[in-house]
């Protein structure tokens, strides 16, 4: 008799678990390497970025754990994503733009400080029409290609440690002079005013309908460069509550309210996507020198992969960066002249004034 086939979601939920348990690890994601061109494309992750120095392949056990202990509620579902996409191997294999869906996997595992999209939302879109074996449309692929590469160990460890900081609200190793806030914190828990205002907002509004999971409600924030939707509206008691509490927020340097304690606000260092924001309230007496843990901050902000800058660095990146344009375009010249080999490369070096005894593999690093 004939073993009938498990449901796909019964063993999307098998293969999640077997990746969860200590010591049992699928086999590793092997894909195949197609031929491009004059190029051929090698369809095995190097690493070196993302997991050490050494070139390995995807595997899901180890791609999993990198997940656990995920700050915002982040990672179940990326988790069942990764599944779903070593389940799919296979077919991802017979596509052409193999490599720009495991583009996509890799992004799984960023911080989610770091998305510059949301990745999980490309995924699903991606895996859906896979299973569905439909042909991914070519916007899909344009985006992916312009996304760059996924941020290596270093700087995805550091992003993960400080997003469990700021889930937990603290700012404390990037800020010196905590007694700085906790004595504007205790004056404010005295000020009969603050609280006496708080208390009549509780008697016009039903508050506890606009507290979170965690009892805080937070004030609108406030966007880049005042990109602000300010409009008055007064139609609804939530939007009348919503005005009200951001007022009284502004008042008396909120960010929000968790159950009757009033939250002031502090000196926060945030990454995004585009850069690192560092917000100083409006009632803080900022000196730049001792408030601030810098060495600390620099280290974030690195995890953008910012190189090192500076008129002499930037000078010598030009240069090269003008021999590596001109290197191309000899290598064009080379090409249209039917020349390979020694031939091309010898009329490379010459165009670009070096002595024939260098070494050739100068030129392969300027056209890489």
């Amino acid at each position: 008799m004939k073993r009938r086939p498990q449901p796909e979601r019964q063993r999307l939920s098998e293969v999640v678990h077997e990746a969860s348990v200590s010591g049992s690890v699928r086999p590793a994601y092997q894909p195949r390497v197609r031929a491009s061109g004059a190029k051929n494309v090698d369809k095995l992750t190097t690493r070196a970025a993302s997991h050490g120095s050494k070139a390995t392949r995807r595997n899901l056990a180890v791609d999993t754990a990198l997940l656990a202990g995920r700050a915002f509620a982040q990672g179940k579902a990326e988790k069942e994503l990764l599944a779903r996409f070593h389940l799919l191997t296979k077919s991802i294999s017979i596509y052409p733009n193999e490599a720009q869906i495991w583009r996509v996997y890799d992004w799984l595992l960023v911080p989610f400080s770091l998305w510059p999209i949301d990745v999980v939302g490309v995924a699903k879109h991606l895996l859906g029409r896979i299973e569905a074996k439909r042909t991914i449309d070519e916007d899909c692929i344009a985006l992916i290609d312009t996304l760059v590469a996924p941020p290596g160990k270093e700087a995805r460890d550091t992003m993960t440690e400080f997003e469990r900081q700021i889930a937990a609200g603290s700012y404390d190793n990037l800020v010196k002079r905590l007694e700085k806030f906790a004595e504007l914190e205790a004056r404010l828990g005295a000020d009969a005013d603050a609280v006496a205002g708080w208390k009549n907002i509780c008697t016009r509004f039903d508050v506890s309908k606009y507290r979170n999971a965690h009892g805080i409600i937070r004030r609108r924030f406030s966007s880049e460069r005042n990109f602000r939707d300010l409009r008055f509206k007064w139609t609804t008691k939530k939007e009348r509550f919503r005005t009200v509490f951001d007022a009284f927020c502004h008042r008396w340097n909120l960010y929000g309210v968790e159950h009757d304690k009033l939250l002031i606000m502090k000196i926060t260092v945030n990454p995004t996507p585009h850069g690192t924001m560092l917000f100083i309230p409006k009632f803080w007496s900022f000196d730049p020198h001792r408030d601030l843990e810098w060495r600390e901050i620099s280290r974030l902000h690195k995890a953008h992969g910012a190189a090192r800058q500076g008129p002499k660095l930037s000078l010598s990146r030009q240069e090269k960066q003008q021999e590596k344009d001109k290197a191309r375009r000899l290598e064009a010249e080379a090409k249209a002249k039917g020349l390979r080999g020694d031939a091309k490369t010898d009329f490379i070096l010459k165009g670009l004034g070096k002595d024939p005894r260098t070494d050739r593999s100068c030129i392969k690093r300027l056209l890489a």
